[in-house]
């Protein structure tokens, strides 16, 4: 695990540039931890996906931790994940971790839950963590179970969600996740906080 604070756009380019060198490629794992990283923008983190996509194919499990990054919003949700899951076929493990980051809403989930869905058919393991998203509603529950109907996802195994925090859902809306999602994936072991 490499984990950064404090850290800027400057960082991210000197880190994916180490990225792109070949004796990362073969990376079977992979997590970055950027806790608190105020000064990320758009651009740092667009350069990172790209070249953690572009570069780390044979990764299997990837964590990213991006817990209180202000900075980051839907915009950067939608890049990450179309970056990351349209590239990375092969993984079979996805944590992504956006605690607090304040900007993101229900479209940037939507985008994150389409791309994964759209893309990571080997996908055994998601984890999903927005819990302290103020800006988030029920309507994120809505997006997450009409992708996760179409089944596409047919190796997941264990699905965690993280909504702890988020003012807007209720309890009710992620209960009516579970009780649709259960009898389409069976042996699933579903963990949702709220």
């Amino acid at each position: 695990m490499i984990q950064f604070d404090n850290i800027t756009d400057q960082t991210l380019a000197l880190l994916g540039s180490k990225i792109s060198q070949e004796p990362l490629r073969s990376l079977k794992h992979f997590k970055l931890s950027f806790n608190q990283c105020y000064h990320i923008t758009d651009v740092g983190l667009d350069m990172l996906s790209i070249k953690i996509g572009r570069h780390l194919t044979s990764l299997q499990r990837l964590e990213l931790d991006f817990i209180s990054c202000e900075n980051i919003g839907d915009d950067r949700l939608r890049m990450l994940s179309s970056h990351i899951a349209s590239q990375l076929k092969s993984l079979k493990r996805l944590d992504l971790n956006f605690r607090f980051c304040n900007k993101i809403t229900d479209n940037g989930v939507k985008s994150v839950i389409r791309n994964i869905s759209r893309y990571l058919h080997q996908l055994e393991e998601l984890s999903l963590m927005f819990g302290g998203c103020v800006l988030l509603t029920n309507r994120c529950i809505i997006y997450i179970k009409l992708e996760m109907m179409k089944r596409y996802l047919s190796n997941l195994k264990k699905f965690q969600l993280d909504f702890k925090w988020c003012l807007k859902i209720n309890p009710r809306g992620v209960d009516h996740l579970y009780e649709k999602l259960k009898p389409c994936f069976k042996d699933m072991q579903f963990l949702f906080e709220i």
